[in-house]
């Protein structure tokens, strides 16, 4: 029973009902506190099958026990807000594909490996991966739009080892479904890029990718909630808009906010995390 193909109700939850047997008896993910909905995210993730999805699982375990120490440890707002000040990675409220479906907003053009090491993106990544799926069932069973700003981008923002450690968390990780990756404005350069990154994803993920200029980004993006800066209409600052959004988490998960300094902010720490 490696595949099941959910044609309705039932037939999920049998798919299911399956799936928390196999969590149950895998060494790697029975005392991982995996969810229902995590459960139910990884299905819908690999296309209802069920070995390519406890495989997630277990990476998905894996993952956080060696990043955390625990594989039932989850990241919290007060690991990653420092990171999401900077508005490189973006939660944009409001904004849709042209499907109707969430967007996630990203300016890798504004990141520089050599000034922040990569386990803050990837871990950033992986927290606002968790809020987006975990929040919002659309975004869960029908996947969402990543779209990035690459006006300007130059090989100052390229390192090997933070592009392979985010692209494996988008290809195999995590369970989440990408309709479109959209690179806006992409540098000339970039068919050097492609074949260096390509091979680091899985192929589900590489067929998503496009191009777009900010005058074509209309086509596959709603251009009300975008950015001006890729050719949306959207004009307030995204550190300011991601200040307002991390303070909103901080309250949910009553977590107390910080003001932190970006500028001053000491990067090269090593990240720690005590459990409480």
């Amino acid at each position: 029973m490696d595949k099941v193909f959910v044609s309705n109700d039932q037939d999920f939850a049998i798919a299911l009902q399956e799936l928390k047997k196999r969590v149950a008896a895998n060494k790697h993910t029975a005392n991982a506190n995996l969810s229902e909905s995590l459960l139910k995210r990884t299905l819908w993730a690999k296309h209802n099958d069920l070995k390519s999805s406890e495989a997630l699982l277990v990476a998905y375990a894996n993952w956080h026990l060696k990043t955390l120490g625990n594989a039932s440890a989850r990241l919290s707002i007060k690991d990653v807000h420092p990171f999401l000040l900077t508005g490189i990675l973006q939660s944009l409220p409001g904004c849709e594909d042209v499907d109707s479906l969430p967007v996630v907003y990203m300016r890798p053009n504004k990141y520089y490996p050599n000034q922040i090491p990569w386990q803050h993106v990837v871990n950033a990544l992986v927290y606002l991966l968790e809020v987006t799926t975990g929040e919002q069932e659309k975004a869960a069973k029908y996947g969402f739009t990543f779209v990035c700003d690459m006006q300007d981008w130059g090989w100052s923002n390229f390192g090997t080892t933070y592009a392979a450690q985010f692209f494996s968390i988008l290809s195999g990780r995590f369970p989440v479904r990408i309709r479109k990756f959209v690179l806006v404005n992409p540098p000339s350069l970039f068919p050097m890029v492609w074949k260096l990154i390509k091979p680091m994803m899985g192929e589900e993920l590489a067929s998503k990718f496009c191009f777009a200029t900010s005058t074509t980004v209309g086509e596959v993006v709603k251009v009300q909630g975008l950015p001006a800066e890729v050719g949306g209409l959207r004009v307030e600052d995204g550190a300011i808009r991601m200040k307002e959004w991390v303070v909103e988490r901080c309250r949910v998960e009553g977590a107390p906010y910080n003001d932190i300094l970006i500028q001053n902010f000491n990067w090269k720490e090593p990240l720690e995390r005590k459990e409480e």
